[in-house]
């Protein structure tokens, strides 16, 4: 029989497996991993760190967490057509309104942010450094220098 005192000196090394969740996920946990859909969906895919995250956070297996990621990819797809319809009216609205400022606004970035099949009206215009290049040489001894040294201006 054990004595007490080894009852009250836990071995160093044992670990705790860590507590999953099992079942269907909750309305809760939907909503969270929308959340992270939703910010990520127009940009770039989920990283496999956020994945990790999830995982942890909902305790959840990485299976569940990766199909409510993709249940609430398709959720977010079915729903855009609303948010393209609502943007139309609101646009037609303003227009109607006399708000030509507010119309062209929308509709400048309709055609800039709004895409078909990985086709857009008008592409994004690309965002490049402004301002002067400055070439910094180092003279070596016993080396010719070179001729024409160039400042470029972007």
């Amino acid at each position: 029989m054990p004595s007490s005192r080894t009852l009250l000196n836990k071995d160093p090394n044992y670990r705790k497996k860590p507590f999953k969740k099992t079942g269907a996920p909750s309305k809760m946990d939907k909503s969270i991993v929308a959340q992270v859909v939703s910010v990520e969906a127009q940009t770039i895919p989920i990283s496999t760190e956020q994945i990790t995250a999830l995982t942890k956070s909902l305790k959840r297996s990485r299976a569940s967490i990766k199909q409510m990621v993709e249940d609430a990819r398709e959720d977010f797809v079915e729903s855009a057509g609303e948010y393209v319809q609502i943007h139309k009216e609101a646009t037609i609205k303003a227009l109607a309104d006399g708000d030509n400022e507010t119309a062209a606004k929308a509709a400048q970035w309709a055609m800039t942010n709004m895409s078909f099949d990985g086709a857009r009206i008008v592409d994004k215009p690309t965002v490049e450094p402004t301002g002067t290049k400055i070439m910094i040489g180092v003279r070596l001894g016993g080396m010719n220098p070179t001729v024409g040294s160039k400042v470029e201006e972007v």
